[in-house]
């Protein structure tokens, strides 16, 4: 089979993925520092993004497909340039623990598939000013410190959420 793109050149700058790709390797992308740019096309068959995928990479932008249906843990932990946009009809479900914990994210968009957003998923994110929520959001669970240390400024919650974690704003600057 090729639907599985093990490895990436540690040097690549900007990676557009074949739509034939279902799954990429977990640390494919790990520690790419000269990663710019991850692009897929809203016909991707790529399902989940592994787990500490993009950890510690310089990427600065990323579309995530339609039928991903997971951010993994860790996904894109310490990624300081961190710029996302998720292509229309988003599946996605779950962002998982420390997804985004330590990114350089300013702006957030829940697409209103996602139910579960994980411990500390976006912790210590301190430029992230701005989560919003899809309108008939399907978002049921924010587990323990899932927005610590952050500058978000304001936010409301949509009326399908029924399990808030702890300490989910520690030690935030504004809330």
């Amino acid at each position: 089979m090729f639907d599985v793109l093990i490895f990436v050149k540690p040097n690549a700058k900007n990676v557009k993925i074949p739509d034939f790709i279902k799954k990429i390797n977990q640390n494919a992308f790990k520690d790419a520092k000269m990663l710019i740019k991850v692009e897929f096309s809203e016909f991707s068959e790529l399902e989940i993004i592994e787990d500490e995928l993009f950890k510690n990479s310089s990427i600065e932008f990323i579309t995530i497909p339609p039928k991903v249906t997971k951010i993994g843990s860790s996904s894109f932990q310490n990624c300081k340039k961190l710029s996302i946009e998720f292509l229309p009809d988003s599946k996605l479900k779950l962002i998982d623990n420390l997804a985004f914990c330590e990114s350089g994210i300013k702006k957030f968009i829940i697409p209103k598939s996602v139910t579960k957003i994980g411990y500390k998923s976006f912790g210590n994110c301190q430029e992230l000013t701005e989560i919003q929520f899809e309108e008939n959001s399907e978002l049921n669970t924010i587990d323990d410190s899932a927005f610590y240390k952050t500058s978000i400024e304001n936010i409301c919650f949509p009326p399908s959420v029924k399990q808030l974690g702890k300490s989910i704003f520690c030690d935030s600057y504004y809330i």
